[in-house]
């Protein structure tokens, strides 16, 4: 049986295509990288909603930015988020990461992977001690990464 995710962006199973086709607003010829796909259903179904594709991100953005098959950009401004699905070092992409304004408390251990890592703004998320450690690890594989906390 083909393993299809059902979130809002996806309509493709990984065996029929090997990548996901994204919907929505987005052009039909789009695809996303099924591992970052995967990243992204998980990401909406903590936030109760679709996550759309957008051309800019910034501080106070829910949105996703694209290059090619992979995410370079993801805005998750105020999304009440008090967790991140430990798959999100699969977004070894990504360059810009807004997450300010949730409940984080804490980070993934594979959130240190983000090592593409250019600006992190993680400002007002009560990040406790684990937290903290996790990004000061970041900080060593992330080279020249740019933390607002």
């Amino acid at each position: 049986m083909e393993e299809i995710i059902r979130a809002s962006i996806f309509r493709r199973s990984v065996r029929e295509v090997g990548y996901y086709e994204r919907c929505g607003n987005w052009s039909e010829k789009d695809i996303v990288n099924p591992e970052q796909a995967k990243v992204l259903a998980e990401l909406e179904k903590l936030v109760g909603k679709s996550i759309p594709s957008i051309t800019k991100i910034g501080w106070n953005t829910v949105g996703v930015q694209f290059e090619g098959d992979t995410i370079i950009g993801l805005g998750l401004y105020g999304c009440g988020l008090t967790t991140l699905p430990e798959s999100f070092g699969n977004l070894k992409s990504l360059k810009e990461l807004y997450l300010a304004s949730n409940q984080l408390t804490t980070l993934p251990e594979s959130f240190t992977q983000l090592s593409n890592l250019q600006w992190l703004d993680i400002y007002e998320n009560p990040l406790d001690a684990k937290g903290k450690k996790i990004l000061d690890q970041l900080k060593k594989n992330a080279k020249g990464v740019k933390i607002w906390d």
